[in-house]
């Protein structure tokens, strides 16, 4: 429906963004940690996987149609489609279940368990006990986890990392296109990019199982900052998407495993708003990363100074994050 730029603005910046922070990755990671304590690293990777596989595969279907239909039938096309997964969502996810409220209608506890699927979309039935919570899990609000060493050796990490994701999203086909390099090598890349992500995130949940998310994180900003000092050298289409499969690697990766890393230092009691408190950060860092792009190369003429700062800023994401230790409880 939209006919003038201030349309677009509004739907896409302002209606668009609130839908996307009600469906992206902080309520997914709530969600998730609440059913999955003991196994949030994982199984909130293999969550997070989807968002680079609907990249993947919806960015393809979006071009198709595109050619197909034009962009007005294009929206209409996905939003049948998202329409469609909503239904499903409305049929099929199930709250965790909260602390026990008072006995049942047969003494037991009203929350006795997570809901188990039996015959059909409607019926449920509880099993045994909610979710056990990881033995010696803190359980810290936002105004005592912002008191902590760790909340903000962890969120000066993830400012980082905000910095040097939406400078690299937003001003890499620009980067190609000047070296000379022809649109279709900047559309291959990014499709790298994000196959290469889907990868990354699933191997980097494994990771954090073995190894914890605090130092799959450490190795995720460091792979980063490699990528980042490599991108100095890139100049033909093979060097570019060798850099795009190392850098796609880590780009939604730190997620899971930074919302891993917030329910393992403060608990799974708050951990929406502590999580969202971290990725208010993230987002004002990135903000400042695709602005800067911009502003560098229209004083420089050039990216390298802003590739070889963000390399920088990466490296000492890795190094800060390193610090966010869990305090010792007494």
């Amino acid at each position: 429906l939209a006919v003038r730029p201030w349309h677009l603005i509004l739907l896409y910046g302002i209606v668009a963004a609130v839908g996307y922070t009600g469906s992206g990755l902080l309520p997914v990671s709530v969600h998730v940690t609440r059913w999955f304590p003991a196994e949030r690293g994982f199984v909130m990777a293999l969550a997070a996987s989807g968002f680079s596989l609907g990249q993947l595969v919806f960015s393809q279907l979006a071009a198709r149609l595109v050619e197909a239909v034009g962009w007005r039938g294009t929206y209409l096309v996905l939003a049948a489609i998202l329409a469609g997964f909503l239904g499903l969502f409305a049929v099929w996810l199930r709250d965790a279940p909260g602390p026990p409220r008072g006995p049942g209608p047969a003494g037991g506890s009203a929350a006795a368990g997570p809901l188990r699927q039996t015959s059909g979309p409607a019926r449920a039935v509880r099993s045994a006990a909610p979710p056990a919570v990881p033995a010696g899990a803190l359980a810290l609000d936002r105004r005592a986890a912002l008191r902590t060493s760790a909340f903000w050796a962890m969120t000066i990490g993830l400012m980082g990392c905000g910095f040097t994701d939406f400078l690299l999203a937003i001003h890499l086909p620009p980067f190609a296109a000047d070296l000379g390099l022809p649109p279709a090598v900047a559309a291959n890349a990014l499709s790298l990019w994000a196959a290469a992500n889907v990868v990354g995130i699933l191997v980097a949940g494994s990771v954090a199982t073995r190894i914890g998310a605090r130092w799959a994180l450490v190795l995720t900003y460091g792979l980063r900052a490699g990528s980042l000092f490599y991108l100095l050298v890139v100049r033909t289409p093979a060097e570019l998407y060798l850099f795009a499969i190392l850098f796609g690697a880590t780009f939604f990766t730190t997620a899971p495993l930074s919302s891993t890393l917030v329910g393992t230092l403060f608990g799974p009691a708050h951990h929406g708003t502590i999580f969202g408190a971290t990725n208010l950060f993230h987002h004002t860092a990135g903000a400042l990363g695709s602005y800067a792009g911009g502003l560098a190369f229209d004083w420089t003429g050039s990216y390298r100074a802003i590739f070889l700062l963000s390399a920088l800023v990466a490296t000492g994401s890795g190094l800060v994050t390193s610090l966010a230790r869990a305090r010792a409880r007494r």
